[in-house]
């Protein structure tokens, strides 16, 4: 009989529950309630990956939904420590006291990232809900306060801050609110997957490589670059224009979503809990529908849902396209022939994406151009 060595994973996002605290106006959830499917990941089907999480770098509880809503959220972050991997989660910032952040700062967590969408409640409660703002503040006031206390240097805090043309504007402000809540990381991110054309119009990206940036978007991250290195905060800005790139950052090469019902997917924008097919917004071609699943928990173990030939066949796409970015760039000399060598291999590169594209439910996603 011969023996398989077990799938070794990068990062395990698992999503708790779907159930929030908020109705945004950038989420699916609050443009299409109708189709929203309220749930939470069943503990056995947690305890079931405990052998997963010994080979597995890190575990992100986070979907579509508040991890803080589900009531084994702490449980679920020391077994994953307990086996060995790192351990963080995102929240809205709307639920938080002192004795919920003892627990979370007790319980080993590695990293907490709040997310946020402008510097105060006029920019902010607009796109998350009346009050929003003031209920992060809270959390976050009160998070910084309880790990000075217990003179941890973990968790590191981030915040995931929504860009777009209103919340940009805020940007430098965030910054310094950061630097008052001991935030070690401000990462801006993209609407990338629009509901609605709502939604669509604000996205602060533009798809058409040739489209040059309004200049908004060239003077605020100039000013919050200078202002991060004064606050000692690291800022970490999405490209606004497309790039030549092989794979997304989600690399479902080594990485995958479990959602709250037990489904197994590449992605979290590939799954979210609805109750029919639905097609994202995008001014990129060949959007696919989803949800797209390789199988459930319920019914099989992790690796032999990882190592079916569907989903196999999944990620050999990207390989591909992985294997002949870096076979052509490796060929680009650091003589002066290196900028006509570059050009050159951007050109066979891209006709080479071409004629080997990601798998079908990727195409089109603005992820895979570097937003």
């Amino acid at each position: 009989m011969v023996e398989y060595k077990k799938p070794e994973y990068g990062l395990l996002q698992i999503e708790p529950t779907s159930r929030c605290t908020l109705h945004c106006t950038t989420c699916l959830r609050g443009s299409h309630p109708s189709l929203w499917q309220e749930r939470d990941l069943d503990p056995d089907i947690f305890q079931k990956l405990k052998d997963v999480f010994s080979r597995t770098q890190a575990v992100h509880l986070q979907g579509w939904g508040e991890p803080l809503l589900h009531p084994h959220l702490i449980s679920f972050i020391s077994l994953a420590k307990t086996a060995g991997s790192q351990a963080s989660f995102t929240s809205n910032g709307t639920i938080m006291d002192d004795d919920l952040a003892h627990r979370l700062l007790k319980s080993g967590v590695d990293a907490i990232t709040f997310s946020m969408a402008g510097a105060g409640p006029l920019t902010q409660d607009s796109l998350r809900g009346t009050g929003s703002f003031d209920l992060l503040r809270r959390t976050l006031t009160t998070v910084s306060r309880v790990k000075k206390q217990l003179n941890k240097k973990r968790p590191v805090l981030a915040i995931s801050y929504l860009l777009t043309p209103e919340t940009l504007k805020d940007l430098c402000r965030s910054l310094l609110l950061c630097r008052k809540w001991g935030i070690h990381l401000l990462a801006g991110v993209h609407l990338t997957h629009a509901a609605d054309e709502k939604q669509v119009k604000m996205q602060l990206f533009s798809v058409d490589e040739k489209q040059q940036p309004i200049k908004r978007q060239k003077t605020a991250p100039r000013l919050a670059t200078l202002l991060a290195l004064l606050c000692r905060v690291e800022l970490r800005l999405p490209a606004n224009t497309p790039s030549l790139l092989p794979i997304c950052d989600k690399n479902p090469i080594d990485n995958l979503f479990i959602a709250a019902d037990g489904s197994v997917s590449p992605c979290v924008f590939l799954n979210p809990p609805i109750s029919a097919e639905f097609t994202w917004l995008s001014d990129c071609r060949n959007a696919q529908k989803i949800p797209v699943r390789f199988g459930n928990l319920h019914q099989d173990d992790l690796d032999t849902l990882w190592n079916q030939d569907s989903y196999r066949t999944f990620r050999k796409e990207f390989q591909r396209r992985v294997e002949i970015y870096q076979h052509y760039l490796g060929k680009v000399g650091y003589d002066m022939d290196g900028i006509e060598q570059l050009e050159q291999a951007r050109k066979t590169i891209r006709k080479a994406f071409h004629e080997n594209p990601p798998p079908l439910p990727c195409r089109g996603c603005p992820k895979l151009l570097g937003f």
